[in-house]
This record gives structure tokens, C-alpha cells and sequence, in this order.
């Protein structure tokens, strides 16, 4: 994942303040889009950081984990399906 990926779906620029609850809302749409690539294991965190003016600044914590592959799928306890389909 890119930054410039990242930056598109976390509009900080376009924000003017921030909250916990949206702060949280970005972390969530970071760690999708790690999903999105197929880390399924991507641990996002956030934290905002208010200087002495009162100007923040917003830092994200991201472990992306391995990339996650399916190699197969069983299903069990089926009758309707043949297993060749």
C-alpha cells in the first residue's frame, strides 16, 4: 500500500479539527484497505498529539502483518453441491 493510497482515503488536509471517534474512523479505513491488498493480519492504531497552540498532529501505527493467501476451501456436511463444481 502506498502512501498516496493511503492519503486518498485519510483526507487529514481536508479536515480543519479532529476527534477521537474520526480519528478512529480513518484508522478503520487504513486497515481496510490493507485488507483490500490481502493483509488480513494489518493492525492499525492512531494518535493525536496537541502541541502548545493547539495544532495537532496525527500519527498512524500500522503493522501490516503477512500477506494472507486462500489455497483452498472445503466444505463439509454438503449434499447439494458435487465436490468437482
Amino acid at each position: 500500500v502506498t502512501e498516496k493510497e493511503i492519503n486518498e482515503k485519510v483526507p487529514l488536509e481536508d479536515t480543519p479539527a479532529i476527534d477521537a471517534e474520526e480519528l478512529q474512523i480513518f484508522a478503520n479505513a487504513i486497515k481496510k484497505l490493507y485488507q483490500e491488498r490481502g493483509y488480513y493480519g494489518a493492525h492499525v492504531n492512531s494518535e493525536l498529539i496537541v502541541d502548545q497552540n493547539g495544532k495537532g498532529t496525527v500519527i498512524f501505527h500500522f503493522d501490516e502483518g503477512c500477506k494472507s493467501l486462500v489455497k483452498r476451501i472445503s466444505f463439509k456436511g454438503n449434499c447439494n453441491v458435487s465436490g468437482k463444481t
